[in-house]
């Protein structure tokens, strides 16, 4: 009788523990970026074309979806690698977005977009790292590496994640 009871509970402590790991590994506890964090790759859709052009990054063609063909870069202009805006408020998220599908609430949320010319044909993009150290929002980004092309693209990252007192984001962005 002693034996049933306790093969009983060694079963009941075997199947609990084996629940408790299933949850665990099957994504129960999924790890959260912190400041709830989202990252958007891809997002020139959404961009207006004329922000497009007037914040041109050195070296990269874009994409116009406005006419569905590529749009060089101006050769003549001395132009940035990569730039970074801090959208806090409506008024300038109207000026670059015809349209941003999740919503943003800007009395709790902001959102960082990134440009840059990139030649890698990247894949997966994620954030790796993410904190706030002396009002410097710091983000790491990398993508799995697949192949060079010899031309670069302009790529835009839009990173929206809840309001901080920032003044100032550094992006690094690097393949895996």
């Amino acid at each position: 009788m002693k034996k049933r009871i306790m093969s009983k509970r060694i079963l009941s402590i075997g199947i609990a523990v084996t629940m408790l790991f299933a949850v665990v590994t099957l994504g129960g506890c999924s790890a959260r970026l912190p400041y709830n964090a989202v990252l958007f790759d891809r997002a020139n859709e959404w961009m207006h074309i004329e922000f497009l052009r007037e914040n041109q990054v050195n070296d990269a063609w874009f994409w116009n979806w406005e006419i569905g063909t590529i749009e060089e870069p101006d050769v003549g202009e001395m132009l940035p690698n990569y730039r970074i805006f801090m959208v806090k408020e409506e008024e300038m998220f109207n000026e670059i977005f015809v349209e941003f599908p999740p919503g943003v609430d800007f009395a709790r949320e902001m959102l960082i977009v990134y440009m840059a010319g990139i030649s890698d044909m990247q894949r997966n993009f994620r954030i790796s790292n993410l904190y706030i150290a002396y009002k410097q929002l710091n983000i790491h980004l990398q993508y799995r590496f697949f192949a060079k092309n010899p031309q670069h693209y302009l790529i835009i990252f839009v990173i929206r994640i809840d309001r901080q007192n920032i003044n100032n984001v550094h992006i690094a962005v690097d393949a895996r």
